[in-house]
């Protein structure tokens, strides 16, 4: 009996657990790549795509990246005449929806960094769900722009394009 009991517990958690990752199970990163900045930049900035192939809404609530103190997600707008910047405190990735950050519109800004990461290192990257839970992890790459600018997007000989494992 008590055996029987165990098995059944066991099964319902499992069942929830894969439930609760379903959420992100379609979310994917496209052409993840950080622009080069000269050492000791006091931020750095991320760019990608987010897919959603699932078949509902990922909601991302805040981000991580290995070797910076702090990630928002930013969005650029002119106003009076004036570039400026304003933080955006989520994003919801409708099913069948691609949402691309990128220079000039919606953006990651990677802040405090702990050491200048140089041209070629990967960035590991999370994005967060309203529970702090990672429903993307994603390798972007440092590039030079200027190396980046002789290629099209996702054809850089160093760019990966990763999604979940």
């Amino acid at each position: 009996m008590m055996t029987e009991m165990l098995r059944s517990s066991i099964a319902t958690l499992l069942l929830l657990m894969v439930l609760d990752a379903s959420a992100a199970d379609g979310l994917r990163a496209l052409d993840p790549w950080i622009p080069a900045a000269p050492p000791g930049a006091p931020m750095l900035a991320g760019y990608m795509t987010l897919l959603n192939d699932g078949d509902e809404a990922v909601r991302i609530a805040s981000a991580r990246a290995e070797g910076f103190r702090r990630v928002e997600l930013h969005r650029s707008f002119h106003e009076d005449g004036m570039a400026r910047m304003r933080r955006v405190d989520g994003l919801v990735i409708e099913p069948g929806e691609a949402i691309t950050l990128e220079r000039g519109g919606l953006h990651l800004m990677l802040m405090q960094p702990v050491r200048s990461p140089p041209p070629g290192h990967s960035v590991r990257i999370e994005f967060l769900d309203t529970r702090n839970r990672v429903v993307l992890e994603v390798d972007a790459e440092v590039i030079r722009r200027r190396d980046r600018g002789r290629h099209g997007p996702g054809d850089h000989p160093r760019a990966r394009r990763r999604g979940p494992d």
